[in-house]
C-alpha cells in the first residue's frame, strides 16, 4: 500500500503539470498567428519586398537604439501625399498629420524583460540585401 502511495504521489502531478505547460504553450494563451485590427492596414511585405524600401528609411532611430521604433506620420507622408493621395485607407494617416496626432498601432510583440532583443544583424544584413520574410506584422 506504501508504495502504490509514493507510485501515487510522483507520478499523478505530471499530467497536471504537462497539461499547464501545454496550454500556456499553446496559440490562445501565446496568440501567435493571431492578427490585430490596425488603423491602417499596413504591409511591410509591400514596403520593403515589394517597392523595394530600405527598413532604415522608415525606421530610422534602428541604428543608434535597441528598438526599431515606430515611424512618425511626417515619414508615410512623405511618399503619401504624392502616392494614394485619395486611398480611402490611408485616411486614418491624413488625418494623423493634419490633427498632429500620432497613429495608435496595436502591439503585435511583447517580450519579457529579460529578452533583449537587437535589431544590429539584420540592419548589417540588410545594408547587403533587402528582404522581408512573411511574418506576422506584413
Amino acid at each position: 500500500m506504501a508504495r502504490v502511495v509514493l507510485l501515487s504521489i510522483l507520478i499523478v502531478p505530471f499530467p497536471g503539470i504537462a497539461l499547464g505547460y501545454a496550454v500556456m504553450r499553446s496559440q490562445y494563451v501565446t496568440e501567435v498567428s493571431s492578427t490585430r485590427d490596425q488603423p491602417v492596414p499596413f504591409s511591410h511585405e509591400h514596403h520593403v519586398t515589394g517597392l523595394g524600401l530600405d527598413c532604415r528609411y522608415c525606421h530610422s532611430s534602428v541604428e543608434r537604439s535597441a528598438v526599431a521604433g515606430v515611424p512618425p506620420t511626417e515619414t508615410c507622408m512623405t511618399c503619401h501625399s504624392q502616392l494614394y493621395t485619395q486611398a480611402e485607407m490611408l485616411e486614418p494617416v491624413r488625418a494623423s498629420l493634419a490633427e498632429n496626432r500620432p497613429i495608435h498601432w496595436q502591439r503585435i510583440n511583447v517580450l519579457p524583460d529579460y529578452v533583449y532583443f537587437d535589431h544590429a544583424i539584420h540592419i548589417a544584413k540588410t545594408a547587403r540585401r533587402v528582404t522581408v520574410p512573411s511574418a506576422p506584422w506584413r
